[in-house]
């Protein structure tokens, strides 16, 4: 239904004065049988994608040991779409404030219990539940929460057969990795995983390849193990192709963040001299200034595009690579 935007905040407040989001929560713990769920769990999701205020509504009306009870209740059904939708209304909810990191604890069952009904939705047999907790997983462990055992399960769905689930699960990884700098346990538990992650620069989705590049970024700032495993699986290498090729500029702007964040080690440095890594971005870098002047836009690229953010990263890396080839 298409609203004009005043008459569409008018119904948003009056849905959040009368309390909507109190009331659909009793309506869905004590009146409505588990198979009648979809509908106001897919709205209360809506909801909360329009504010703040009824995330906050949400959290103060569904108290986590109920919640976690209905959460748990709903795996053991085949209630599929009713799981992917509360597990997208707990995504928001973790979008939504660090402050409601306690809430989501106590509903996912952690960490005394190691987030069990997050591992089983992870483990689920339908595929959009599976790439729906991938998404709250990560969005847990961006936030230092998780624990151990629920980033190996995260780690586990990189080789998953459905293509979104593999996304999700690299921007899961990713998230862990930009936390794993201070945590070695979870520097321990990704080492094994960087072969795979490096084999998804090859998916056939955009998404996942951003997503892998971006992680394998995010560890660039860890510790020499890290470094060590990148190295051991051609990461530099295939990073450097797909910034240089690949068609999405997206997914060439996250390789080239990733060479940045990679090139503080002497080790990659010396692979990416090896490679002619500066030419390559000087070849790069003179096209796009090309496909500028053809196109009308001239020679300088306007600060808000995707090549003016591709040319600053190849000049920044061609930076941290000169001094090194005058030593």
């Amino acid at each position: 239904m298409d609203l004009e935007e005043p008459l569409f905040s008018d119904i948003l407040l009056a849905l959040l004065e009368g309390e909507i989001v109190q009331h659909l929560v009793q309506v869905i713990l004590h009146r409505l049988p588990l198979p009648l769920a979809e509908i106001p769990v897919s709205l209360l999701c809506r909801l909360t994608l329009s504010g703040e205020a009824f995330v906050d509504q949400f959290v103060s009306s569904w108290h986590p040991g109920e919640a976690s009870a209905y959460l748990s209740a709903l795996l053991q059904s085949q209630e599929t779409p009713t799981i992917a939708e509360l597990l997208s209304l707990l995504g928001q909810v973790a979008r939504a404030s660090g402050q409601n990191l306690p809430f989501l604890t106590a509903t996912l069952g952690g960490p005394g219990l190691s987030y069990q009904p997050l591992q089983q939705a992870l483990d689920h047999h339908d595929k959009s539940v599976r790439a729906k907790a991938c998404g709250l997983a990560g969005k847990l462990l961006g936030q230092g929460q998780g624990g151990d055992r629920l980033l190996e399960k995260v780690l586990e769905r990189l080789w998953d057969d459905d293509p979104a689930v593999r996304g999700s699960a690299s921007f899961a990884a990713g998230n862990a990795a930009y936390r794993a700098g201070s945590a070695p346990q979870a520097q321990a538990a990704l080492v094994p995983a960087l072969p795979r992650i490096v084999g998804l620069l090859d998916d056939p989705r955009p998404r996942t390849r951003r997503n892998a590049a971006s992680a394998l970024g995010n560890l660039g700032s860890g510790s020499g193990q890290l470094g060590r495993g990148l190295l051991r699986a051609g990461a530099p290498q295939h990073l450097l192709e797909l910034a240089c090729r690949d068609s999405q500029a997206c997914v060439r702007e996250a390789a080239l963040a990733a060479l940045r964040a990679m090139s503080q080690w002497p080790q990659v440095r010396e692979v990416l001299i090896s490679l002619r890594s500066c030419e390559k971005l000087s070849v790069m870098c003179q096209r796009m200034e090309q496909k500028a002047t053809l196109s009308g836009t001239g020679s300088v690229v306007s600060p808000r595009s995707s090549a003016h953010t591709l040319l600053h990263h190849c000049n920044r890396l061609r930076d941290a690579l000169t001094p090194t080839l005058s030593d």
